[in-house]
């Protein structure tokens, strides 16, 4: 880079900043001192100073850029100014400096052709420390999560009537919680969730409501994590099998018969209550079941999201929906006053952590291919990476990776 040939240009010596060319014509200035912090006392003429350490120092410089290649030159030095982080000052006057850029302003004149000048502040990188103040919000969610555990079990055994049909309507609840739950990936894990349904089962025959609580929950809970592990790896990802789970765990119970049907809900004198005290006991030990199974469900899927390596934003988002569904389908049985407490706790606490990891993941999109192509080109030609194809066709679940036909959208992730 050269400078155009000019008497006032004789004055000007060379700079740089993160190796980018400039020239330094006007002065510059460098503000420090002191921090004190001075304490006037009443009916005293004097003051207490504290001196409190040297201030931060701050270089206002003032630098231009000419050049034949002007508009790339620019450009170049305006990507080096709004870089994060510190970078080195080379400076005639100042010498050679590690700084952060805290504000700059670059002007253009149409008066000055090929030129443009920069008015910066810079300050001194005193410390190589990182002083950190993001907050960890997934102890926040495991916490919340692991403190519904009990309340779900107490809220069996306060609901429940413990009646007879209550064996029944286990087994009924086993069998559509495999099909929700577990993957056929998840065989690997059937043995310890089997020997969980035979204690469950035995408890609801005994008509044991403590144990029926501990078993329940235990299984659930198994239940959801294993589904999760089975997912990864598999070209379902486990956020996905989470917001599956949640749905499912919130319709769970939909297509039960309801046991007062037709009955009123509450005996007056021109309807008295048809329902018999067997079909109200059937009717509360529905609601237990369902009130723990749930809330066992949405402490496990919110464990196991503090642990899911998300693949996208949108990822997250949905799981936040269908946590959030699913805490409202426990609402809505009305849980006792501490679970639902507890419940309410948690779904804020998801909300935190889900929606403050999206700024931080790519995002979905979709590219459609003009030609037939294997996922390796279309990794290529998107990231510059090839090895990426995998991505592609775990997100696309697609059965041959040589063939991404032509015309047919693409689900692929893009920088959030």
């Amino acid at each position: 880079m050269t400078t155009p040939a000019a008497p006032w240009m004789d004055r000007l010596l060379p700079g740089s900043w993160r190796a980018v060319p400039f020239w330094v014509e006007a002065a510059h200035s460098l503000q420090g001192g002191r921090r004190l912090a001075v304490h006037e006392l009443p009916e005293r003429d004097d003051a207490l100073v504290e001196d409190l350490g040297r201030k931060t120092r701050r270089f206002q410089v003032e630098f231009v850029g000419l050049a034949r290649d002007y508009f790339s030159w620019r450009d170049e030095m305006r990507e080096a100014l709004e870089e994060p982080g510190p970078g080195d000052l080379s400076h005639p006057y100042l010498g050679e400096l590690r700084v952060h850029v805290e504000d700059f302003t670059l002007t253009e004149d149409p008066r000055e052709l090929g030129l443009f000048r920069v008015d910066a502040t810079f300050v001194e990188a005193t410390s190589a420390l990182r002083v950190v103040t993001e907050f960890d919000l997934g102890w926040k969610t495991k916490e919340a999560a692991e403190a519904i555990v009990e309340p779900a079990k107490e809220a069996l055994v306060a609901v429940a009537a413990g009646e007879e049909a209550l064996p029944g309507l286990v087994d009924e609840l086993v069998v559509e919680l495999r099909g929700m739950a577990l993957p056929d990936a998840a065989a690997p894990t059937i043995a310890p969730i089997a020997a969980l349904e035979e204690l469950l089962s035995a408890a609801a025959s005994a008509l044991d409501l403590t144990a029926l609580a501990q078993s329940l929950v235990d299984l659930v809970m198994a239940m959801v994590s294993a589904s999760a592990e089975a997912a990864t790896g598999s070209p379902v990802v486990p956020e996905r099998q989470l917001v599956s789970v949640a749905q499912s765990m919130a319709e769970l119970g939909e297509a039960w018969s309801d046991p007062t049907a037709g009955a009123g809900s509450a005996p007056t004198s021109w309807q008295p209550m048809v329902a018999t005290a067997r079909e109200l006991g059937a009717a509360a030990d529905q609601r237990a079941v369902l009130i723990a199974t749930r809330a066992a469900a949405f402490s496990a899927a919110s464990l196991t999201s503090v642990e899911v390596a998300f693949e996208s934003g949108d990822g997250a988002l949905e799981l936040a929906t269908a946590l959030d569904g699913l805490a409202e389908s426990i609402l809505a049985l009305r849980p006792p006053l501490e679970l639902g407490e507890r419940i309410a706790s948690l779904r804020a606490a998801n909300h935190l952590f889900l929606r403050r990891l999206v700024a931080d993941l790519p995002r979905r999109a979709t590219y459609t291919p003009e030609t037939t192509v294997p996922a390796l080109v279309v990794a290529q030609r998107l990231y510059g990476d090839a090895r990426r194809y995998s991505e592609i066709v775990r997100l696309n679940n697609l059965a041959n990776p040589l063939f991404c036909q032509g015309g047919v959208p693409l689900t692929v992730l893009v920088d959030a």
